[in-house]
């Protein structure tokens, strides 16, 4: 099952999407629901991210191809967060703020998480996964201001400014994560091509590491690294990421001044 998160009027709803068609859905999508009506055709919808996460949780150095050897490879999941305001959907800017400058795209798989999960167990792990979409883990290395410190990789500067985590546009709810190729594209140009095969930390051990860690709620979002080939992007760049199975996300790249 495939489900999107759309503007109807001036609310957001979720609905199901068959083929071109939505299927608007009634009720608590993580707890229970029905299909409502009247259907949409997808072309209509205004479509936002396929989620409202507490918080999303992401994972650092998670492709073994980053790796010069297996010894190398860490032994747990590297964590770091990024805020609910970070998230954006498909085709909303990725806005670049003033005071950072060297900003990447990272194509990710993300799992959406399906019910409140405490230190499970990685052989229980996926009985909380809800469904898997993409994200575009934005980041930056790099400032405009002198003597700005980021307090490293998973620092805020770093991973949780506005709109550095495009998701969407879909929640796939029967999408297998253990070898679901993941491609990006730079305007028009496949800079990132690899498989979840080449993980160093499979989704259910993720997943069990995390809920050991943070109270993990339905609707909150894991990100699970991203392969080789990132790159610095600009204003007037338009950045896609694709999951296997899942649609593609687009988004174009403005400046801070652009988007206000």
């Amino acid at each position: 099952m495939q489900l999107i998160r759309y503007l109807e009027g001036d609310q957001p709803r979720y609905g199901q999407l068959e083929g071109e068609t939505v299927r608007p859905l009634e009720g608590d999508v993580f707890g229970e629901y029905s299909v409502g009506h009247p259907e949409r055709k997808l072309a209509d919808c205004r479509l936002l991210a396929p989620c409202t996460p507490s918080k999303v949780i992401g994972v650092g150095k998670n492709f073994k191809q980053g790796f010069a050897k297996e010894a190398d490879w860490f032994k747990y999941p590297g964590l770091f967060l990024k805020l609910p305001t970070s998230v954006v959907g498909p085709n909303d800017p990725i806005v670049l703020p003033r005071i950072v400058t060297g900003v990447l795209y990272e194509a990710e798989l993300a799992l959406v998480i399906g019910k409140k999960a405490v230190d499970v167990t990685q052989v229980d792990a996926m009985d909380y996964v809800f469904g898997y979409t993409c994200m575009n883990d934005v980041s930056t290395r790099e400032y405009a201001m002198e003597d700005v410190e980021d307090f490293g990789a998973g620092g805020a500067l770093v991973k949780a400014c506005d709109a550095f985590g495009p998701m969407g546009p879909v929640i796939r709810t029967d999408l297998d994560p253990s070898s679901a190729r993941i491609r990006a594209w730079l305007n028009g140009e496949l800079k990132q091509d690899a498989t979840t095969a080449d993980f160093v930390h499979n989704v259910a051990q993720i997943v069990s590491f995390a809920s050991g860690v943070f109270t993990l709620l339905p609707g909150d979002v894991i990100t699970t690294g991203t392969p080789p080939g990132i790159e610095v992007i600009h204003a007037g760049d338009v950045i896609e990421c694709e999951v296997e199975g899942i649609s593609r996300l687009r988004n174009a790249v403005v400046t801070k001044e652009a988007s206000e």
